[in-house]
């Protein structure tokens, strides 16, 4: 057990009155002269965690439970060997080699190593309110792996994290910093708590939980005070980027703490526009540009954090209302219109790949003196998806990008080098090892035999026209379907496929066995969930709705054994039903229902004979249909989101110009920043600003973007010229 070897010449007693009782093996290495040995007791109780005790650690494993009636069920597992013990164990190792799913639970374990909890030490007392839980470092094994996030869950010392006090979350910043400061209200004076800590990977595998470490808190806190805003609260006409200040650190209490950090968050209404980076050492933030508009009403909060007692609580609000322009120069034009569009519309959406935007142009006012000076500033809505396989000098994307073309990224800003397409939605053997059986992309028409219909070699009719009583049969032979028995040993295999993701979409697949009659799986879409519903179990299962904006299709996998069905919907495992199809053969068709009423829509359909890990799942999810993988200049780490970034123009002229897109000028960028707001539609944004450039004297001004990315949106009244007069 974890690499001890527990050997017992003969039985172990069972001790004790009182029946039911669960059986559990206290294993450990004690040490005994010079060397160690090992040493196992029967302990007794419904949950045992893993523990250091007296710097000897303790490892426990249930063995057997118990009942009211002294019936015993045995939880060891045993396995005859029937050949040469040394035989058996060099076949084992064959296996590992050549079965990657002989081996995942200690390769995953090996991967993600185990978080050891460091603060607050085990039985630690006199512990605060807010306490800054910390632990040891993540030690890659494999290469290009990485903390993505971390979860921490806080409980009462008897309770067993079935329902956690206090659980964090995925939380990305404490990964990155190997700190969570426990926020305040939670903990209670002179209490037994324990802290547990596991960790997720950027190949989205979790660790185990950490060894949970138990607390006491102090019998009166102490705790850092709650700051406040300065010089904000009631101030009218801000200006777009103020600079957001915190008061001096202060403790409540008697234990003495310095500053650590301090944060800083703006709000419109309830809703939370920018919560800043942690400022070391700093109690001042200035505001990113692009992030507050003209005449609004806002709030401001800061917190501040000590290195003893963590975080304090947020301040109270400092509410302002900001001007109603901003101005850099001497005056800032809001523009009107997009005048010119190319492969866009009219309000700003970028319909294809190098649309082009210009607006209407503004002039002088009469008397008031000519423009020499001016700068150009824009908000870009939306980003590039990036797919699996995106590397810090790789971009894997379904969107076109072109060599030279700039990515902005949390990272900083990339070059692109080179644009490789790889087209995978008709490739069979999509992972090279024979185990694809065919794909159907549903181009052709579909070919109606009685109540079902056949799919041509070729394929069928696209998603958007598969009416339900049909039925689908994925050979040309009538009426067996296929027999998955040929090519799919015991009855295993993977469905693959695409749906819409729109209101009121369906999709289906349907399989059936001699005895037991067809086996209907069929998903739904509605405003809010997707709903998958199997006949067989009597099963419905809900998620939440992913967003059409970022899954515009939504990808299900259906693996089915012998004994077990599974759903994934978005490479993520929602059911695991136990079935028992025995020898039987299990055939698959397509939709068959007697509702007529609905319309069954399906893309990319794909049959393995295997079953499918679950990173093969979301590998086939990512790679639909046209996927650029796109070398760029190395960046600091793996990017999470992406922007390309348009080119900003201006043209400047006398009273009266007419402006074409050939009188427009490329203008450098002097400002990027990356922003999230509250746009229902598309709130990711890069703000963009020019350099102030100089011209001859000019009395009429427009701007513009081009080589903007398809889906992209620049709304009119999201763009600004800052102008400034002749000797300004």
């Amino acid at each position: 057990m974890e690499g001890i070897r527990i050997d017992l010449d003969k039985p172990l007693p069972i001790t004790g009155d009182s029946l039911p009782k669960s059986v559990w093996l206290d294993v450990s290495l004690t040490p005994q002269g010079s060397t160690v040995v090992a040493k196992a007791e029967p302990v007794y109780g419904d949950s045992f965690t893993d523990e250091v005790r007296d710097g000897i650690k303790h490892y426990f494993v249930k063995v057997g439970e118990i009942d009211g009636a002294g019936k015993v069920k045995d939880f060891r597992t045993v396995v005859e060997i029937n050949t040469d013990l040394i035989d058996y164990l060099l076949a084992q190792i064959e296996k590992h080699k050549t079965d990657p799913d002989a081996h995942m639970e200690l390769l995953a374990k090996l991967a993600t190593g185990v978080p050891e909890i460091i603060f607050p030490e085990k039985s630690a007392v006199d512990v605060g309110e807010t306490p800054v839980f910390t632990w040891g470092k993540f030690v890659p094994i494999f290469i290009n792996t990485a903390l993505n996030a971390v979860q921490v869950q806080v409980d009462h010392a008897s309770k067993d994290f079935s329902s956690p006090l206090f659980d964090s979350g995925p939380d990305s910043v404490a990964a990155a910093q190997n700190r969570f400061a426990m926020p305040p209200k939670y903990l209670l004076v002179s209490n037994m708590y324990k802290v547990r800590v596991r960790w997720r990977l950027n190949t989205g595998q979790w660790s185990p939980w950490s060894v949970a470490v138990v607390f006491t808190t102090k019998a009166e806190f102490n705790y850092v005070a709650r700051p406040d805003v300065l010089g904000l609260d009631g101030v009218t006409g801000v200006q777009e980027r103020p600079e957001i200040e915190g008061s001096a650190f202060a403790v409540v209490g008697d234990v003495p703490d310095t500053h650590y950090s301090t944060q800083f968050m703006v709000k419109k209404g309830d809703a939370v526009l920018h919560k800043s980076p942690e400022v070391l050492g700093g109690f001042k933030y200035q505001l990113p540009a692009g992030l507050l508009q003209p005449g609004k009403d806002y709030d401001a909060y800061c917190k501040e954090t000590g290195k003893v007692l963590g975080e304090s609580e947020w301040s109270y609000a400092a509410s302002f209302h900001t001007a109603a322009a901003f101005i850099t120069g001497d005056a800032a034009i809001l523009l009107v219109a997009w005048a010119i569009v190319v492969k866009a519309t009219a309000t700003g959406t970028a319909l294809e790949n190098l649309a082009e935007l210009y607006s209407n142009s503004t002039e002088q006012e009469a008397g008031e003196g000519d423009w020499a000076e001016y700068v150009v500033n824009a908000k870009v809505r939306g980003r590039i998806k990036l797919l699996s396989g995106t590397k810090n000098n790789e971009i894997v994307t379904p969107d076109l990008l072109e060599v030279n073309d700039q990515v902005r990224t949390e990272h900083g800003t990339a070059t692109v080098e080179s644009v490789t397409e790889q087209n995978t939605s008709t490739k069979i053997d999509f992972f090279g090892d024979g185990s694809g059986v065919d794909v159907w992309t549903f181009e052709d028409s579909l070919v109606s035999v009685g109540n079902r219909n056949i799919i041509p070699s070729a394929g069928l009719v696209g998603y958007e026209e598969m009416k339900i009583g049909k039925g689908v049969i994925l050979n040309d032979a009538i009426p067996t379907s296929f027999n998955p028995n040929q090519t799919s040993p015991n009855n295993t295999f993977t469905f693959s496929w695409f749906m819409p993701n729109i209101l009121d979409g369906s999709s289906s697949l349907n399989y059936t066995t001699p005895s037991q009659g067809d086996h209907m799986s069929y998903v739904r879409v509605d405003s809010s969930i997707v709903k998958w519903t199997t006949r067989f179990s009597g099963s419905s299962v809900e998620i939440p709705r992913p967003d059409s904006n970022e899954y515009p299709f939504i990808h299900l996998a259906l693996v089915v054994t012998k004994n077990s069905v599974k759903r994934y919907i978005n490479g993520e495992l929602i059911a695991d039903a136990s079935v028992n199809f025995g020898n039987e053969t299990v055939y698959i068709m397509g939709p068959e229902s007697n509702t007529g009423s609905r319309y069954l829509r399906m893309n990319q359909l794909r049959w393995f004979n295997r079953v499918l890990t679950v990173d093969e799942i979301k590998q086939l999810m990512n790679e639909f249909g046209l996927i650029h993988k796109v070398k760029i200049t190395e960046l600091p780490d793996v990017p999470a989101r992406a922007h390309k970034i348009p080119i900003l123009v201006a043209a400047t002229g006398d009273a009266g110009s007419s402006f074409t897109a050939n009188d427009f000028e490329e203008l450098p960028i002097a400002e990027i920043n990356i922003g999230t707001d509250t746009d229902p539609d598309s709130p990711d944004y890069i703000y963009m600003k020019s350099v102030r450039k100089a011209k001859p004297p000019f009395r009429s001004i427009s701007m513009g973007l081009k080589k903007m990315a398809k889906g992209v949106k620049v709304l009119v009244a999201e763009v600004r010229i800052d102008t400034w007069k002749l000797g300004a």
